[in-house]
């Protein structure tokens, strides 16, 4: 009896929300699943300024903007 499965690619998607251990499931999987591509997208804070004026930036983001719930850490 032929595998089936030969030749094929599978695909699982995983959604998670933020701060709930994906990072831990990337791993996992990148070190007990061979030849698989397993990635996460981690949130991050894009300045528009540089300098001393990128502190002042990221001050107000953290408070008004890109605050710790919408970050996933609240």
């Amino acid at each position: 009896m032929k595998n089936s499965h030969v030749g094929h690619k599978r695909y699982i998607f995983t959604v998670t929300a933020g701060r709930s251990g994906q990072s831990t499931l990337t791993s996992l999987f990148n070190n007990h699943i061979r030849s698989s591509y397993v990635a996460f997208e981690e949130p991050q804070i894009n300045y528009l300024f540089h300098g001393r004026l990128s502190d002042l930036e990221r001050k107000f983001r953290r408070r008004f903007i890109e605050t710790h719930e919408l970050l996933g850490r609240g």
